[in-house]
């Protein structure tokens, strides 16, 4: 396949979407292309070029091929628990009349939409307190979701009390109950389309699970002022476990929710946050300049100063080595990130980055090995603990996972 036509296409969807293609497989745009090109009996790249740029229906159909519909009912549920106890705590009793507006997107082929408005019925809130918004850039998963029927897969992990109060078996799947499925509705849009978030109305709940991941940097930075600009105050904003450390950097407006494993923020207003003072050079105002030295006399020995009296080499900031992963670079920024080690060895928030990183180049060993340090500096860093149990979990150390859960209990108690 010509490189420079491929490179166009990725351009494109990058400006476009916003896509890092990177992050969808090295094959995955080639695959697409190849089969749009088989499929419209096009002959050859520069041809199919030209109808991409000019036709809506075929760009939409390269789309419909390099989506990632990969979801299920309740997936990762920590985030579904999070979002009941906000509601039992402040909807459930609240006076009616004012609606809860959540937000799903993307919303892929419906299972996450569906299984808020399942939670938030369990949650004691009635269907008529609640109003959901699905959103999603495929038609195809847009389809398939209002047809609400779902194969035993949507369910996978799952216990089967809530599909069987919830769902109806029939010959085609699992067809969810109407006065649920009544309570999402579904579009087709991009949220970073200009006029995005001036068409929605502000929301109190948004989930936004898994799609910064995706995105290179400029649009992740650009996604994150639209969600912000769409969370009400004090509304809850969802991500995926992989994502926080990249709205903890970018999104000074959204503070951490101190809930088990649900990965949530809450929208607050920072306005009062003091910025931090002004680094003072080394020669101030209030300091007397330093007197010259007396010239050395024939004869003088050259002293160099202890070591101990010199200057020592300022480590490049936690925040910008942040910056450099969230951007891609990964090498560089664990290089940086070590170095910054070698001079602040008992920095906890060092250690953390640095798990975070060989978490994303997936170096799960070192990964562990850093976030144990970490907990050890700072025996209540709840991030520490929160990814040394997503990691047991994932190896599959059931007991080891139960113990740190305890422990993050304890620690959201205290």
């Amino acid at each position: 396949m010509s490189a420079s036509i491929r490179d166009r296409v990725a351009a494109l969807l990058g400006q476009q979407l916003g896509w890092d293609l990177a992050t969808l497989g090295d094959t995955s745009l080639d695959r697409a292309i190849a089969r749009r090109m088989r499929d419209g009996a096009i002959a050859d790249l520069p041809t199919y070029w030209q109808q991409l740029q000019h036709s809506r229906q075929e760009w939409q159909a390269l789309i419909e091929l390099l989506v990632v519909p990969e979801t299920w009912f309740f997936r990762d549920r920590h985030a579904f628990d999070g979002l009941q106890h906000y509601a039992r705590r402040q909807w459930r009793d609240r006076p009616s009349g004012e609606a809860l507006r959540l937000l799903s997107l993307p919303c892929s082929t419906g299972e996450e939409p569906y299984s808020i408005a399942i939670a938030l019925c369990e949650a004691g809130l009635s269907r008529e307190r609640f109003t959901i918004e699905a959103i999603d850039l495929s038609q195809g998963a847009i389809d398939r979701a209002r047809r609400r029927t779902y194969s035993d897969r949507a369910f996978r992990g799952q216990s089967f009390d809530l599909r069987d109060r919830y769902f109806e078996k029939t010959a085609d799947g699992y067809q969810l109950a109407a006065a649920i499925g009544d309570r999402v509705q579904f579009y087709r849009s991009n949220p970073l389309e200009p006029l995005f978030q001036y068409r929605q109305t502000p929301y109190h709940v948004i989930f936004c699970r898994n799609l910064l991941i995706y995105l290179h940097q400029s649009a992740r930075l650009r996604l994150l002022q639209v969600l912000e600009a769409l969370t009400l105050p004090e509304g809850l904003l969802f991500v995926g476990s992989s994502e926080t450390a990249i709205v903890s950097s970018h999104a000074p407006r959204f503070a951490p929710l101190r809930e088990p494993l649900c990965f949530a923020y809450r929208r607050v207003d920072r306005h009062d946050v003091k910025p931090p003072p002004p680094t003072t050079t080394a020669r101030s105002q209030a300091t007397p300049p330093r007197r010259p030295s007396a010239p050395l006399k024939s004869g003088d020995r050259f002293t160099r100063p202890p070591s101990s009296n010199l200057p020592k080499p300022q480590p490049q900031s936690l925040s910008s080595i942040r910056d450099l992963a969230n951007a891609g670079d990964l090498e560089t920024a664990l290089n940086l990130c070590l170095s910054y080690l070698k001079q602040e060895p008992t920095s906890a928030e060092a250690y953390l980055l640095c798990g975070e990183i060989h978490t994303s180049r997936r170096c799960e060993d070192e990964a562990e090995r850093c976030f144990e340090k970490a907990l050890y500096l700072s025996p209540h860093s709840y991030e520490a603990l929160v990814h040394l149990k997503l990691l047991a979990e994932k190896r599959g150390n059931v007991r080891k996972a139960m113990l740190l859960r305890q422990r993050i209990d304890r620690l959201l108690e205290s």
